[in-house]
């Protein structure tokens, strides 16, 4: 007996979601622009659709509905979403038969609204505008408003608008706020009025900007007078500050002056500017107040936290030049998290700035407190309080942060100008204590002086002293050189003596021409204090020659030498090595009936260094001291004493270390084999 009632309960049902999910709506019929001598609110004649956020992007998902009227049912969005989309729809008619209605439609200031425009169910075309608009508006489009939507009724037909809407969540920010139809005039006394009656926001947003303005610039010429990094820092904290309240401004006096360069300004900038304002927030902080000086781990704490800030920052600008609309709750995220982590950073920034008590800090600190108060109460109004008519400025969510800032501002100019005034001080300070040192230092130079006058006239008269000495030293240098002359000259002759005693007169013309050869290098060479290696090899090579002949086959010799040694650019003391192969021919060799060998090893083991080896297969050290005990004459050999005294002289006058070292040559059994000289001459 329930069959009959519970039937029509289902067709009652079955017929209103059948009406909500077609078009039957009431439509505006007018005959005129005159019918719109008053702004129309279409909220009576608007369907709406809402669904999830991505669904409702998509076109496809909107026809199949379901619409509902827009006085019925709850408008909020839910509060999870921070970016909200939706549809709505509504139909104008023109019933005048010749004239063409010319209208604009007003939905309230959204991140973008797209408009489509159908004849029945054929799609005419589409319109874009709110602040995320990136591309122009078409030819037939009148108005490039930020908010305004051109509607375009030819006589005698119908035209059903449907608009989707992206717009950010807040209490009071429904899909449908304050849907109005007006003509073209009506929207600008409309917009006029609007702006008339947030004029007190205005002007105090625009405060805000010129104060950010005024402050930046003095920044600057204070940074380029004073070339200090604080005032730099401090420039572009105020410019991030400018550029997020400016965003403020264009969304009250309706501009799009940043907008039309970048059209993505308005909502794609806000990770930007927010990043750029919090580097130079913390940049600001650290060189304010020397943090390094204090606490390095806290000035490194806060360079990571800025490479961190620096990578949010290229994030943002990948994504501020992305072509496309694109409204992704990743980077909402990746955002607010950003944001959360700088709230805390701050937070233990502040807390270690009261712990160390850091000169000026104070300022610091309560300026950042004034501005995350103000920042706490935008947010708990914008999400929070349902109250949005915007008509006076304590009405605006930024209102509080902004005053928050001005105090900021305040106080962190009190804190430069208290810094300038310490620095003033404290350079005055040192100016004080200088004139006293001046004063102090001026009396100890003056007795400095006296002392030092003494100090030179004693160093002058060492001077004079050490040039006479080096004078002598260099008058005894050439005394031995002129002395090894001579005695050379003497040995030469005794040999051609021999020679003419033995009736050898080829050997004597032979001896001569080397003798000849050999006295005018030993004349060249006795006015230089320094010769080639070569000049003084060749000349070592012609003694040997003429010793050799005198001696028959009593005395070889070899000479051997790196290649690599360049003779011509080495020099040395000239007549260094002969009295050494010298005294191994006369005191080596010829206390041996069969003769022996000489030999002349030049090397070179570094490149400051030559080391000259001269060995003979003699007799050894202590049979010629033996011989020598037993010859009439028991003195040193005349040669080898005036080289000891040169090399001594060469030492003293250019400051070297030419080094002598003589020793015996051994075999297995330990047996005297000859005499080893090594000389080690500083190149």
């Amino acid at each position: 007996m329930f069959r009959w009632p519970a039937l029509y309960i289902l067709m009652g049902c079955w017929l209103v979601l059948a009406g909500s999910n077609g078009y039957a709506q009431a439509v505006i019929r007018l005959r005129d622009s005159t019918d719109l001598a008053r702004p129309t609110n279409l909220y009576r004649a608007t369907q709406v659709y809402r669904g999830p956020f991505r669904d409702s992007l998509r076109y496809e998902t909107m026809l199949r509905g379901p619409w509902t009227e827009a006085g019925t049912g709850s408008l909020y969005t839910a509060k999870k979403d921070f970016t909200n989309a939706g549809w709505l729809r509504f139909t104008v008619q023109n019933t005048h038969p010749h004239d063409t209605l010319r209208l604009l439609y007003y939905g309230g200031s959204d991140l973008l609204t797209t408009a489509y425009f159908f004849d029945g169910d054929a799609l005419l075309d589409t319109y874009l505008t709110g602040w995320m608009r990136r591309a122009s508006p078409p030819a037939w489009a009148w108005s490039a408003d930020n908010y305004a939507i051109p509607v375009v009724v030819p006589p005698g037909t119908k035209r059903t608008v449907w608009v989707n809407k992206i717009y950010f969540y807040a209490p009071g920010n429904q899909l449908i706020t304050d849907t109005r139809l007006l003509t073209v005039s009506g929207y600008e006394a409309f917009r006029a009025a609007t702006v008339w009656h947030v004029r007190f926001i205005i002007l105090f947003i625009g405060f805000i900007l010129c104060v950010c303005l005024f402050l930046c610039v003095s920044g600057l010429v204070q940074f380029i007078t004073t070339r200090d990094s604080t005032y730099i820092w401090w420039a572009v904290y105020l410019a991030g500050m400018f550029l997020f309240f400016f965003r403020t401004f264009e969304l009250h006096t309706n501009t799009r002056s940043l907008s039309n360069l970048f059209p993505g300004y308005f909502i794609l900038s806000l990770g930007m500017i927010q990043s750029t304002n919090q580097l130079g927030y913390f940049l600001f902080f650290d060189a304010f107040l020397n943090v390094r000086h204090y606490s390095l781990i806290l000035h490194r704490t806060i360079r990571v936290f800025l490479l961190v800030l620096v990578g949010f920052w290229c994030y943002n600008f990948t994504v501020f030049f992305q072509s496309g609309i694109n409204i992704s709750h990743t980077r909402m995220v990746v955002t607010n998290g950003m944001d959360a982590c700088t709230l805390v950073f701050v937070l233990m920034l502040l807390v270690a700035l009261v712990r160390r008590k850091i000169p000026l800090s104070g300022y610091l600190i309560a300026g950042s407190a004034c501005v995350y108060i103000g920042l706490f109460a935008a947010f708990y109004i914008n999400r929070v309080v349902n109250n949005h008519a915007n008509f006076y400025p304590w009405d605006l969510p930024s209102f509080y942060l902004g005053v928050g800032v001005l105090i900021e501002l305040f106080l962190f100019s009190i804190a430069l100008s208290a810094r300038m005034r310490l620095a003033e001080a404290e350079k005055n300070r040192l100016q004080r204590t200088y004139a006293v040192s001046l004063e102090t230092e001026l009396a100890w130079r003056t007795q400095e002086a006296q002392v030092q006058n003494q100090l030179l006239e004693d160093e002058r008269l060492q001077r004079l002293t050490n040039e006479f000495d080096q004078k002598i030293a260099q008058t005894e240098m050439a005394a031995l050189r002129a002395q090894m002359n001579p005695h050379f000259i003497f040995n030469c002759l005794n040999s051609i003596q021999y020679f003419t005693a033995q009736n050898d007169a080829e050997k004597a013309s032979d001896y001569l021409t080397k003798f000849s050869r050999l006295i005018r290098l030993v004349l060249e060479n006795s006015r230089s204090e320094r010769v080639t290696l070569a000049n003084e090899l060749e000349t070592l090579r012609l003694y040997l020659d003429m010793e050799a002949m005198r001696f028959g086959q009593k005395v070889h010799y070899e000479i051997s030498m790196a290649d690599f040694i360049d003779t011509e650019d080495i020099q040395i003391p000239p007549l260094l090595l002969q009295p050494f192969v010298e005294n191994a021919i006369w005191h080596g060799l010829m206390h041996k009936d069969e003769g022996g060998t000489v030999r002349v090893v030049v090397a070179q083991p570094r490149p400051d260094c030559l080391c000259i080896t001269i060995t003979d297969d003699g007799v050894g050290r202590a049979k010629a001291a033996e011989y020598r005990s037993k010859s009439a004459t028991k003195s040193k050999s005349f040669g080898l004493k005036m080289t000891a005294d040169r090399i001594a002289l060469i030492n003293q006058l250019y400051h070297t270390q030419t080094q002598v070292q003589v020793d015996d040559l051994t075999d297995a059994q330990g047996r005297v084999t000859g005499t080893r000289v090594v000389v080690e001459i500083p190149v």
